[in-house]
Parts: structure tokens; sequence; C-alpha cells
């Protein structure tokens, strides 16, 4: 994939992962029902970023163990000379593990302020296995009840999607979220979230995801809470390890000194194949969660919410 103007954590973007997602999920009610209301839970995923950028967004573990560093590095402050000396690659065996041992105590209060990106995502599953569980037994609602259940639910899973897309985006959990580039786009961060891919292309990529995991047989894996807990903190850590690659192509561009259309080139060329992968495992990570917090809930019937 190449192009310009989106990127899997634009809203065009979020959506893309979405559609990969919905479309590995196990067939059944709740597959069903996303499938039904894919507008509306789309539309609720969207809003987190358009209404509550930043708040829960984030896990940056660096700061329990680089104490010299503000929490919030001024805007100014963040450079690019910063970030490369960081992530130096002769610090990236140690660095690493010392992200891994932070983040194995996150469940512990670990990381940053108590509303973070797993956060985030562990609440918004343990709402979406509630609202699931008050469907068992059939109870018949009126319609006014119906219509809240099913916003409800609607809700519960477009932040639980955002904020599990998110979890996958290497520069959601670093410290070092963005640096300044030296061309008239000088945010990184949202280059890389806005200027990778062409929004056909991300409608492409969805589909070409689907078409794999049904060639492979792929079923998401149901697992139990604990697991889930394991699995969310693997992607934290995974993501954090392309922040050296990420910086690296950054590294390399600029000791060239390219100008910037080359430059711009050189990042895409770089962070590509980087944002296909991460994108991939996100929308694998949220088929997962999906059809584990239906079978967590005890599989109930969702016809009432017909």
């Amino acid at each position: 994939m190449v192009g310009t103007v989106r990127f899997g954590w634009s809203l065009r973007g979020h959506a893309a992962i979405n559609d990969a997602a919905w479309g590995m999920m196990q067939a059944g009610p709740l597959a069903a029902f996303v499938d039904g209301n894919r507008a509306e839970i789309q539309d609720i995923a969207d809003l987190q970023d358009k209404q509550f950028s930043g708040r829960g967004h984030f896990l940056n573990a660096e700061h329990y163990w680089q104490n010299n560093l503000p929490k919030k590095l001024p805007v100014k402050d963040r450079q690019f000379s910063k970030v490369a000396d960081v992530f130096r690659p002769a610090q990236r065996k140690k660095r690493q593990a010392e992200f891994e041992r932070h983040v194995d105590q996150v469940d512990d209060g670990c990381c940053g302020k108590p509303e973070n990106v797993y956060q985030s995502v562990l609440k918004n599953y343990e709402d979406l296995v509630r609202l699931l569980k008050s469907l068992s037994g059939g109870r018949q609602m009126g319609k006014r009840a119906r219509a809240q259940k099913e916003a409800a639910i609607e809700g519960a899973i477009g932040r639980l999607v955002h904020y599990a897309g998110d979890l996958a985006q290497p520069m959601h959990v670093t410290l070092y979220y963005n640096w300044h580039l030296p061309i008239s786009y000088k945010n990184s961060h949202a280059f890389f979230e806005n200027r990778l891919f062409f929004p056909s292309e991300l409608q492409d990529w969805a589909r070409a995801e689907i078409r794999e995991a049904q060639n492979d047989g792929y079923q998401p894996p149901v697992r139990d809470r604990d697991t889930l807990r394991s699995e969310l903190k693997k992607t934290m850590t995974a993501g954090y390890g392309h922040l050296f690659d990420i910086v690296a192509v950054d590294r390399d561009a600029r000791n060239r000194k390219l100008d910037e259309k080359a430059y711009r080139q050189a990042l895409r060329d770089g962070w590509q194949p980087i944002a296909e992968r991460r994108m991939s495992e996100a929308a694998r990570l949220i088929a997962s969660l999906l059809d584990s917090a239906y079978n967590e809930a005890g599989q109930p019937s969702l016809d009432q919410l017909a």
C-alpha cells in the first residue's frame, strides 16, 4: 500500500481496522449484532478521538524509570534529538526489558494515570461482558428499554474497539509519542497516522485481511480474562519495540539530507510495513476481544434486541 492521505489510526483507518476485525469474528449473535449496527458503533468509536482525544489513549511506562523527565514534555521539547538519544540502537535491549518489566505491573497502577489505554480497553471489555450478561434469561423488554440496552452495547463495543486499536499503535505506548519532523508537516505522530495511505487503500487492506483469515481458516482465539490481560501487555510491548525501527527510519532519512518530497517518501517506505503489521495485529486483537466477551457473558441470545 502506498499513498499520502489516511492511515490506520485516523478515523478512516480505525474504521478499516474495525471492518477487518468484524469480518474475522466467529459467526453468531454478537457478530450479527455488530454487522447490523456498524454505522452506530463506528460513530461511537470515532467520538473517542473527536471529543476525548488524549484521555485514556496512551500508556507511558517510561515515567517510572526515567524520574529525571517530567510527566509531560512541552511541545517545544519533543524534539527528535531527545527521542533519538533515548532510542539508540545500543539501548534497545535494555529499554525493551525496562518497558516489559513495568508493563507487567500495569494492573497494580503502573504506567501513567489510572486512565490509560490499557485500562480503557479493560474497562470497556468489562462493560460489554456485564451488558451481555444482563440479556441472559431472555427477559422481555419494552421498546424503550430495548433501545437503551442496544445503545449501551453499541457504546461499549465502539469504545472497546477504538482503544484496542490504539493499544497496537506504537506511539501510544511511549512518553515520546511525538517529535518534530524537518518538513512542513512537522508532527511525527500525525504523519504516522494520517500521511501513509489513501482511503481506498485502507478499504482494500481490510478486504484482503478478511480474505486471508478466511483462506487460512483463522478463528479469533477465545480467551479468559487473565489470558486477555497478558495478550494486551504483549501487544503493547511489541509496539514499543517498533519504536526503535520508526526512529531509525527518521534518523536515516535525516542523515541523507533529502529534500522534502524525498524525505516524506522515505518515511512512507520505512513506516508502511510497520503500520500494516500493527493494523493486522489490531484487527485480530479486536476480533478476539469481542468473541471472548460474548463467551465470558455466557453466549446469551440477542433476540430481544431485534
